[in-house]
């Protein structure tokens, strides 16, 4: 299998951005007949910057199917800077389409008005001129590097295994079942990882503080290293032995005296009758902590920490013990952000993961492309190509604030409850894996398009269960009517300024699902 961080799996959605930037900048140019000669020359950079890309994806997937290029973490950087700037010049072309829905006057104006200076726009080529120079260089790359790295990774493979004879291997089966193995949800999820997509939390500040310091640690949350997946899928993956026997097994496997430490532990759950007693987690953090004591350095990662079902609170109140007041140790903790999970995780430095549109962008470009070549998506209008793009990108909307005043009033009542009135955490709390707070902090929306795409498909005969839980637009805009011709009814609105009274008013008939 190719390896997923390959040119070639980079550049469908760059080419993507680039074919609608160049196709709104030649709409530009024809409209605006004395526009700058410096906008059409730039256009034309990025013209030739999308041959170099078509031209990478040819190469680079002929040669996909001989061996698994290598893509350097700088190269990844390339994609993510290359789109920040395609990503700059179709939001100038943005402003020029939507003068179109001004009036004459208006639209005259801002037509002959492009917002950069010359200079600017000269400054804008050249970056664009760099990043085709950089893109050029990767269709002569040698495909040596793949290779070398395979069998770096062959090479120390046959080294593991010729020390690890039967005994051991009995050992590391008593640790943790052989079926527990993490190594499978990280190939999963690299696999399933658009490159060029991340950049903006590994170049974040809390990333890089928390690389840099040797007793760090970050939780997220929706050297020597060593990670687990607890999966919903799998209820091994969710018991703290399993996720201590893992990280244990990982490290005692890149050092010898860890190893030795390991037999020791197993030694001393001998049993008189024969055969061995099952280690509790207390003791395999003990064990734990003697191993990472050897290394200059340990980093763990656990994700999924939401996915523990069964005495989660106890489980993760041990977890975060692995990184407590130990130097050599610093830990990553992915999850939602559950009451429970905050609790115990408060005290950390905390990144809200939120699909950027920056990636959704990547994605969904790099989706277009790769289905339109393979057949199973017919887009004939280019223009609707980049309308798909913007309505599956932006389609999250958000919930207004004035509607927690709604959900308290009840067709019927003549006078407002303050005391039936919930709170943003509370929404947050009992739908937390449906909406999140929005990045400004004044509202919430729905956690992705896709959530009211699915809450609007549920079909009731077909499982009764979810039944309670399909909006109905039809049955939502009545409730809302019904609920904004109570409050214009409230024994309080008469008491009420007549500003108040609109602005309120206007706020609860905000459309839920607009």
């Amino acid at each position: 299998m190719a390896d997923p961080l390959s040119i070639s799996a980079s550049i469908p959605g760059l080419m993507t951005i680039a074919d609608i930037v160049i196709r709104n900048g030649y709409k530009y140019i024809r409209a605006v007949r004395d526009s700058d000669k410096a906008v059409a020359k730039l256009i034309s950079d990025v013209n030739s910057l999308s041959g170099i890309l078509h031209s990478l994806r040819n190469i680079a997937e002929g040669l996909e199917g001989e061996s698994a290029p290598f893509i350097s973490t700088t190269q990844v950087h390339h994609v993510e800077s290359c789109y920040r700037t395609l990503r700059k010049i179709n939001d100038l072309l943005d402003k020029f389409e939507l003068s179109k829905t001004k009036g004459f006057l208006d639209q005259a104006k801002e037509r002959l008005r492009w917002p950069l200076t010359h200079s600017e726009t000269k400054a804008l080529a050249s970056e664009v001129e760099g990043h085709r120079e950089k893109l050029a260089l990767a269709l002569n790359a040698d495909e040596m590097s793949a290779l070398i790295i395979l069998l770096a990774r062959q090479d120390a493979l046959g080294t593991t295994l010729k020390w690890l004879d039967d005994a051991r291997k009995e050992i590391l089966e008593w640790l943790v079942p052989a079926n527990i193995d993490p190594m499978r949800n990280q190939e999963s999820a690299v696999t399933l990882r658009q490159p060029g997509t991340g950049v903006w939390f590994t170049d974040g500040i809390e990333f890089q503080e928390w690389k840099l310091k040797r007793n760090s640690k970050l939780w997220l949350h929706g050297i020597r290293f060593a990670f687990f997946y607890c999966d919903y899928k799998d209820a091994a993956t969710q018991q703290l032995s399993n996720i201590l026997g893992s990280l244990i097994k990982q490290l005692v496997l890149q050092k010898e005296a860890a190893f030795d430490l390991l037999i020791i532990f197993h030694e001393s759950y001998l049993q008189p009758s024969g055969g061995y007693r099952s280690p509790n987690p207390e003791s395999m953090l003990r064990l734990l902590h003697q191993i990472t004591d050897l290394f200059s350095l340990t980093t763990v990662l656990i994700y999924g920490l939401d996915e523990i079902t069964s005495n989660r609170l106890d489980a993760i109140n041990v977890i975060q013990r692995i990184q407590q007041d130990h130097r050599r140790v610093r830990a990553l903790y992915a999850s939602r952000r559950e009451a429970d999970i905050e609790q115990s995780l408060g005290g950390y430095e905390q990144v809200f993961i939120v699909a950027r549109s920056s990636d959704l962008e990547l994605y969904v470009a790099s989706e277009i492309d790769t289905r339109t070549r393979k057949r199973q998506l017919n887009i004939k209008d280019p223009d609707l190509k980049e309308q798909i793009m913007k309505r599956l990108i932006h389609g999250a909307d958000g919930i207004g604030r004035a509607l927690l005043e709604a959900l308290a009033i009840t067709p019927g009542d003549t006078c407002f409850d303050p005391n039936a009135m919930t709170s943003e955490n509370e929404i947050l709390r009992w739908c937390s894996s449906l909406v999140r707070r929005r990045a400004t902090g004044d509202g919430i929306e729905l956690a992705h398009f896709t959530v009211k795409e699915y809450l609007l498909s549920i079909e009731p005969t077909k499982d009764p269960r979810l039944a309670p839980f399909k909006i109905c637009t039809k049955d939502s805009n009545l409730l809302l009517g019904q609920v904004c011709l109570t409050y214009l009814n409230l024994d309080e609105l008469g008491k009420s300024p007549l500003q108040r009274t609109y602005s309120m008013t206007y706020g609860l008939m905000t459309p839920i699902w607009s």
